[in-house]
């Protein structure tokens, strides 16, 4: 994958996102309106993380799904494949 590719592939994402209600944090990733879920852009990878509170009450982010740029593609129906756990 050219960084073109990759460039063209991140700014479909992003505007995906966007079109879904998420927003873009001060980190540069985009979390939907509760902040309950956040997409994560990497060098190599997008991050799909899920928020949980310890025993504390501060905010744990998990990982529930990844994948390489080169991997990640739309299907027909406009979404976004290649994410695996």
């Amino acid at each position: 994958m050219t960084k073109k590719q990759k460039s063209r592939l991140i700014e479909a994402i992003i505007h995906e996102l966007i079109s879904h209600g998420f927003i873009e944090d001060a980190y540069g990733n985009f979390v939907n309106s509760d902040k309950s879920i956040r997409y994560k852009f990497g060098k190599r990878c997008l991050r799909k993380e899920q928020a949980s509170r310890n025993y504390e009450g501060k905010i744990i982010w998990k990982r529930t799904s990844s994948g390489y740029y080169s991997a990640l593609f739309f299907d027909e129906s406009g979404k976004l494949r290649g994410l695996t756990r």
